[in-house]
C-alpha cells in the first residue's frame, strides 16, 4: 500500500489539490485530454533535436520543391507524427545511456534519457512544423515575374524576420512604379466576376467576423483580458492548475523577438537600397493592424477553426496610403495578415502543448528554433531552383504538359498587379469597374440569410455535430483517429504517385492530356471584353 501511494504521489499531480476541479468544462477536452501528469517525464531531449531537424531537412525541401508545381503535394502534422514514434523507439532502444558534457558551459544532456515520451513526440513534431514562409511569395514574384535581380543578404532578412495583362507596359522600369501616362494609353484592368465577388466576400466576412465578436463575445473577451492583465487564474480549467509547476516564459523573451524583428523589418525597409519600396512606417501600421484583428479573430478560430482571410483588407489600406507600388503592397502583407496567421499558428502549438503539458519555456525555444531553421532552409531551397529551372512560373514557354507553372504564386502575382500596380483608386473607387464591391463591408455588418456548404463544414458538421451528439461512444473512440487516417493517407497516396510516374519522366514530368491547363477547352482564357485582341481567341 505504501508502494502504490508513493508511486502515485511521484508520478502524476492530483487533480484534487487545492480544491482544484477534476475535469476540463470542455466536453470535447474532456474526452480526449488526460487531467494527470509527470512533470520528470523527458520532453526537449537530444532525440527531440534529431528527430525535429532531420523532419525540417525533408519537409521543407520537397515544399519549396512542389509549390512551384502545377498539382502540389505537401506533407501534413499528421503524417510526421506517425513516422515519428517508431523512429522515436528505434533510438530509445539503440543509443546509448551516455551523459555528454559541453566545455566550458557546464552543460550536458543524455543520449538516451530512456523511453521516447509523449512529450519528446509534440515537441519534434513542433521543431519540424515551423513554417513555410509566406515571404518567400515577394522574392519569386520579384526574381521570375518582373524579372529582377534582388539581392540575397535583404531577401534572407526578409525570410527571417517574416489574366491576360502586360504589367511591363504600365511600370516604370527604373523606379518600379505605375505610370500613369503610360497606363491610360494602354487599357485598364478588367477581372474575372469570381476574382471580384471574391474580394468582396472577403470585405463582408472580416466585418461579419469582428462584429460577431463583439456582439456576442465582448464582455467574456474583455474579462478574460482583464484577468489575464492582472495574473487572475479564475477560469478553474484544471489544466491550468497542473501547468503551475513548470516556469513560465519570460516576458523579456517576447520582448526581444519583438525588438529583434521590428530592427529587422526597419532594416529591411529603409536600407538595400530601398528594395522593398515599403517605409518604416508601414511597418508600423502592420503592426497595429495585427494587434486589432488578433483578439476577434482569435475567437473566431478558438470556436470554428476557420478565419476570413485579412490579406485584401491589408493590400486595400496600403494601396490607398502608398499606390503604384507593388514590392511595397507585398511587404506590407507579409508584415500584417501573414503576421496575424503566423501568430495563430504559435497560439495553437502553445495551446496544444498546454494540454499535453509541455513546460512553456521547452515549447517556446522549439516554436522559435523550428521558424529559424524551416526558413533558412526554404529560403536557399527556392533560391536554388529558381535559378535552376528554366523558365520556371511561365507556363507559355515550358514545354507541354510541364508541372512548373506556379498557381499559387501566380494568383498573388495578379493580386499585386491588382492592388499594387493598378490601385484599388482605378479599380474600385473613385474612378474604377468595381466600385460597388465596397458595400460588401455593409453586408458583413448585417445577419447572414444564407449558408455556403463547403466541403470541410459538411465533414465538420456532420463528425463533430451529428456523430458527436448521437453517437458519443464511437466519436471519442475513432473520430481523431479517423481524421488522422484520411489526411495521412490522401499524402502519402499523392508522394507515390508523384514519386512514380512524374518524376521518372524527368524535371518536366510526363506529358498527357489531364495536364493541358484549358481544361480541354481553348477559348477558356479568352478574354470576354470587346476589342481586346489576344492571339487564337476570337475578338468580340
Amino acid at each position: 500500500m505504501g508502494k502504490n501511494q508513493k508511486t502515485q504521489t511521484s508520478s502524476s499531480s492530483s487533480v484534487a489539490e487545492n480544491n482544484e476541479p477534476a475535469e476540463s468544462p470542455v466536453e470535447q477536452v474532456r474526452h480526449t485530454v488526460p487531467t494527470t501528469d509527470d512533470p520528470t517525464i523527458p520532453a526537449l531531449t537530444f532525440r527531440t533535436w534529431v528527430l525535429g531537424v532531420s523532419a525540417c531537412l525533408i519537409i521543407y525541401p520537397s515544399t519549396s520543391f512542389f509549390v512551384f508545381r502545377q498539382n502540389p503535394l505537401f506533407f501534413s502534422s499528421t503524417l510526421t507524427q506517425i513516422i515519428m514514434l517508431p523512429l522515436g523507439r528505434l533510438m530509445a532502444s539503440s543509443l546509448p545511456k551516455r551523459l555528454v558534457r559541453i566545455p566550458w558551459f557546464g552543460f550536458s544532456f543524455s543520449l538516451n534519457p530512456g523511453p521516447f515520451s509523449i512529450k519528446e513526440h509534440l515537441l519534434a513534431n513542433t521543431i519540424a512544423w515551423g513554417g513555410y514562409p509566406s515571404s518567400l511569395l515577394i522574392i519569386t514574384s520579384k526574381r521570375v515575374f518582373f524579372s529582377q535581380d534582388l539581392n540575397i543578404l535583404p531577401s534572407f532578412m526578409m525570410i527571417i524576420s517574416t489574366q491576360v495583362y502586360n504589367v511591363s507596359r504600365v511600370l516604370n522600369p527604373e523606379t518600379n512604379q505605375l505610370d500613369l501616362e503610360a497606363y491610360n494609353n494602354y487599357s485598364k484592368l478588367y477581372q474575372s466576376i469570381s476574382f471580384v465577388f471574391k474580394s468582396g466576400f472577403e470585405f463582408a466576412a472580416l466585418v461579419a467576423s469582428i462584429v460577431h465578436v463583439a456582439l456576442l463575445d465582448g464582455r467574456s473577451v474583455w474579462q478574460q483580458f482583464i484577468q489575464a492583465y492582472k495574473d487572475e487564474g479564475t477560469t478553474g480549467d484544471v489544466h491550468n492548475h497542473l501547468m503551475r509547476k513548470y516556469k513560465a516564459i519570460p516576458s523579456w523573451w517576447y520582448y526581444s523577438i519583438i525588438v529583434i524583428s521590428l530592427g529587422l523589418g526597419f532594416a529591411i525597409c529603409e536600407g538595400f537600397g530601398k528594395e522593398f519600396q515599403l517605409p518604416f512606417w508601414g511597418i508600423l501600421l502592420a503592426c497595429a493592424l495585427v494587434l486589432v484583428f488578433l483578439p476577434p479573430l482569435g475567437v473566431i478560430l478558438a470556436t470554428s477553426s476557420k478565419i476570413p482571410s485579412t490579406a485584401t483588407f491589408a493590400e486595400l489600406i496600403i494601396s490607398y496610403l502608398y499606390p503604384g507600388r507593388p514590392f511595397a503592397n507585398m511587404t506590407f502583407n507579409i508584415y500584417s495578415s501573414m503576421s496575424i496567421n503566423t501568430a495563430f499558428e504559435f497560439l495553437y502549438q502553445l495551446k496544444l502543448g498546454h494540454y499535453m503539458k509541455i513546460p512553456p519555456r521547452h515549447m517556446f525555444i522549439a516554436q522559435i528554433s523550428a521558424s529559424v531553421i524551416s526558413s533558412s532552409i526554404s529560403f536557399f531551397c527556392n533560391w536554388w531552383i529558381i535559378s535552376s529551372v528554366k523558365n520556371i512560373c511561365q507556363p507559355d514557354k515550358l514545354p507541354k504538359g510541364s508541372q512548373w507553372t506556379c498557381l499559387s504564386d501566380r494568383v498573388n502575382y495578379n493580386k499585386v498587379i491588382s492592388w499594387g500596380v493598378i490601385g484599388p483608386q482605378r479599380l474600385y473607387y473613385p474612378d474604377g469597374l468595381y466600385g460597388s464591391m465596397y458595400y460588401f463591408f455593409l453586408i458583413g455588418l448585417t445577419d447572414a440569410n444564407y449558408f455556403n456548404f463547403w466541403s470541410w463544414c459538411a465533414a465538420g458538421v456532420l463528425f463533430h455535430v451529428v456523430v458527436l451528439r448521437r453517437f458519443g461512444n464511437e466519436w471519442i473512440d475513432k473520430g481523431y483517429l479517423l481524421s488522422a487516417a484520411l489526411d495521412a493517407g490522401s499524402i502519402i497516396a499523392g508522394f507515390v504517385i508523384s514519386a512514380s510516374l512524374q518524376l521518372p519522366a524527368g524535371v518536366y514530368g510526363l506529358s498527357w492530356w489531364g495536364l493541358d491547363f484549358d481544361d480541354h477547352c481553348p477559348l477558356a482564357s479568352c478574354p470576354t471584353i470587346p476589342d481586346v485582341n489576344v492571339p487564337r481567341c476570337p475578338t468580340i
